[in-house]
Parts: C-alpha cells; structure tokens; sequence
C-alpha cells in the first residue's frame, strides 16, 4: 500500500491513498483526487481523476473517464467510450450502448438506455424514460412527458410532448406534433403538417 502526494506507481493490484498521484496498471485500489489512472479493472474513489481504458469503476465528481465499459457513480464526470454505466447529476456522456441513470445529463451517441429528467439526448436507436428530456434523433423511444423530441421514425409515449419529424408514432394527451405522415393517438394533441 502506497500512501502520500505526487507518486508514480506502475504495476498491477496495488492500494494507492492520496493525491496528486500517477497509476499505470490494472487491477489497482484508488483513492483520491487529481491523479491519472492508466489501466484496466481500477476501482477509483474521488473527484477530479482521470482515468483511462476499461472495466474501471469510478466513484466521485468532476473525473474524466476516457474507454469502455466502465461504472461511473458521481456529477459533472465527462465520459467517453462505449457500454458505460452512469450513474448522476449533469454528466457528459459520448458514446454508444450505455445505460445513464440521473438528470441533466448531455449524452450523445446511439443505443442508449437514459432514464431521468432534464437530459438532452443526442443520437438514434435509444429509450429515454422521463420528463422534460430533449431528444435529437431517429427511431428512438420515450416515454414521459413534456419532452421535446426532434426526429423521424420515433416512438413517443406521454402527454405535454412536442414532436418535430416525419413517420413518428405518439400516444398521449395535450401533445404537439409537426411533421408528415406521423400517427398520434389520445385526445387534445395539436398536429400540424
């Protein structure tokens, strides 16, 4: 175990507490802020780390996480890769098939799983369950209300939506739908073409 500031460790399965720190390796226990992580399967506890490659979990704020198939748990992470899991409050998110659980989270990308409010979702082939999300894509599914959702092909599902797009599908009350060819079904929605 390896405890103090502004160390370098290389190597695997090893315990590191403090800050400021440089790990190279996988398998590693670490706990503390502003140190860079380079490896596979790291747990990380703090904030402002970052932390590259994959299978790493990181529980804290403001870390950058850069491959995939990591577990994030904290706020304003920014995170890049694949298959991530997210857990928090106005994280950034760029990449495919991950599953992002909180509100005012910005994700981009497709084949996401994003369950909250106050997201802003970007991309095609995703689900989006909650309120007041904005969505940016095709062939997406929501459900929830008051989300503005901008696209083709969507499936919508909730009241006090606006849809903007062609060929969508929107079920609910009070909704707003603008576009061609889209099929809206429950009562006091206004359709525009």
């Amino acid at each position: 175990m390896l405890a103090g500031l502004q160390n370098s460790i290389f190597g695997n399965q090893n315990q590191a507490i403090g800050n400021n720190n440089s790990i190279d390796g996988a398998s590693n226990l670490v706990k503390g802020n502003n140190t860079t992580i380079n490896g596979d399967g790291n747990a990380v506890k703090g904030n402002t780390n970052i932390v590259t490659l994959n299978n790493n979990t990181i529980v804290g704020n403001k870390n950058t996480v850069n491959g995939s198939e990591n577990g994030v748990v904290g706020n304003k992470n920014t995170i890049d890769g694949s298959s991530q899991q997210v857990q928090g409050n106005s994280n950034s998110i760029e990449g495919n098939n991950g599953v992002v659980v909180g509100n005012k989270n910005k994700v981009n990308g497709s084949d996401n799983l994003v369950s909250g409010n106050k997201n802003t979702v970007t991309g095609n082939s995703s689900a989006v369950l909650g309120n007041a999300n904005s969505l940016n894509g095709t062939t997406n599914a929501v459900v929830g209300n008051k989300n503005s959702v901008n696209g083709s092909e969507n499936i919508v599902n909730g009241n006090s939506n606006t849809v903007a797009g062609d060929v969508n599908k929107v079920n609910g009350s009070t909704n707003t739908i603008e576009g061609k060819l889209n099929v809206v079904i429950g009562d006091n929605n206004v359709v525009k073409q």
